[in-house]
């Protein structure tokens, strides 16, 4: 594609996704009134989950949690179904803290076993085609986890106009976990993972958790219109995993140590630029296996601007890694009937708007320090993981997947083979 209208498409999209976000998250439905409550206090004494039910019940509102460490096992219900989490299951739904670190969800000890976020907004888990929640934020708190965690910090299933911002998120698998959504936005969070040889994710967007249940419609699954921008995100294996994303835009985040900085499968017309990852390293162990390590890694992504991104400190992993297709047939991989919370992915036979490749992609103005520009270029063979690689084609796992489609234009990409993150 023509670059300059692939980025005049891409800035009016971004400008038409913000118009709908400042109308979506500042606008409550006609004839609602909002139920504005706070926890700890008389408005819900026996738990904060009372005042989140309560809220919903009238149509929206927000919980203020007020400053103070609270144990997540004080703010839920227990003995009920979904206990071991804090869940609003509403839209036009807010909960506020007083800061980061002033006030604090302990979710230590928390553990439920069918992998539920200690708080989730939206859908109940595992309800593929429910209704989507629309207008919803989580802002201005710690959650943190010491040992026997959930599998996540903050997550959500089938929202629109969501927004979680200005989050310190500590000990999780997961910190931040979102799917089968529409126009989220994710900024101004602090995640920290749980360190080498974990399989920790700091921000994870997940196309679907039920490829292999009967499909509803293209959107219940494939998702668009996310801001991902502004987060620092410290030892995770993963920095940021994303699924099936499209007309999106990840700028301006921060991603120190693990064995991926950014990952996106299946992809078309998103935007990755000005983002920092530092010190990835293939030795910090962990999954996913199957691709190593690398600074940023995109699988069948297409119409993608990745510019002016900072890949420095690296060891054995290239700055920029294109994953071969995955071209299993659905049926293959999904039999009939389908086991229970089987999870594969198939993104060609899935969604027909991916291509077998990485196809028609712009990469420009990038800093990779450390890596020496006579190697740079598409590389393949036996060293694909090799330290100094600017570019690196992956090995397919399915036998007619290709990593690099075509078509792909890199200009003004900057290798220093003597740079570091200190420059």
């Amino acid at each position: 594609m023509n670059k300059s209208l692939l980025e005049m498409i891409q800035r009016s999209r971004r400008f038409s996704f913000y118009f709908t976000m400042f109308v979506g998250l500042s606008m409550a439905p006609a004839g609602a009134v909002a139920l504005d409550l706070t926890f700890p206090s008389d408005d819900c004494p026996a738990a904060a989950q009372v005042c989140v039910e309560q809220i919903c019940s009238a149509g929206g509102g927000t919980l203020f949690v007020a400053t103070g460490t609270h144990p997540l096992g004080n703010m839920v219900l227990n003995g009920r179904p979904l206990t071991n989490h804090i869940f609003a299951r509403c839209s036009n739904f807010r909960m506020i803290g007083a800061g980061v670190d002033q006030t604090i969800v302990d979710a230590t000890n928390s553990f439920d076993p069918p992998g539920k976020p200690s708080i989730a907004v939206g859908s109940a888990p595992f309800e593929p085609l429910s209704s989507k929640f629309d207008n919803i934020e989580v802002a201005h708190m710690t959650v943190k986890c010491d040992s026997n965690c959930t599998a996540s910090g903050l997550g959500s299933l089938r929202t629109t106009n969501m927004r979680f911002h200005h989050l310190k998120v500590v000990g999780f698998p997961t910190g931040i976990f979102w799917r089968n959504a529409d126009g989220t936005r994710i900024d101004h969070n602090e995640i920290h993972g749980r360190g080498p040889g974990t399989n920790d994710r700091g921000l994870q967007l997940a196309a679907t958790g039920f490829e292999c249940m009967p499909v509803g419609d293209v959107n219940d699954n494939l998702t668009g219109f996310h801001v991902i921008e502004h987060n620092l995100i410290v030892d995770a294996t993963v920095g940021i995993d994303i699924d099936a994303m499209t007309d999106s835009t990840v700028a301006k985040n921060t991603i120190l140590g693990g064995k991926v900085g950014i990952r996106a499968r299946a992809g078309d017309n998103n935007v990755f630029e000005k983002n920092k990852i530092v010190g990835i390293d293939l030795a910090w162990g962990g999954a996913p296996a199957i691709i190593g390590a690398a600074g940023l890694s995109l699988r069948s992504s297409d119409r993608t601007v990745i510019s002016k991104n900072l890949v420095c400190d690296t060891v054995s992993a290239p700055a920029l890694r294109f994953e071969a297709s995955d071209t299993r047939p659905f049926d293959l991989i999904c039999p009939q009937p389908p086991p229970p919370f089987q999870f594969p992915f198939a993104e060609l036979s899935r969604w027909p708007i991916f291509t077998n490749g990485n196809e028609d992609n712009f990469i420009e103005k990038n800093q990779f320090l450390g890596y020496d520009p006579n190697v740079c270029g598409v590389a393949s063979g036996p060293n694909i993981s090799a330290s100094g690689t600017c570019f690196d084609a992956a090995f397919s796992f399915a036998p007619d997947g290709i990593s690099n489609g075509g078509d792909n234009e890199f200009a003004q990409n900057v290798a220093d083979p003597n740079g570091s993150c200190s420059d």
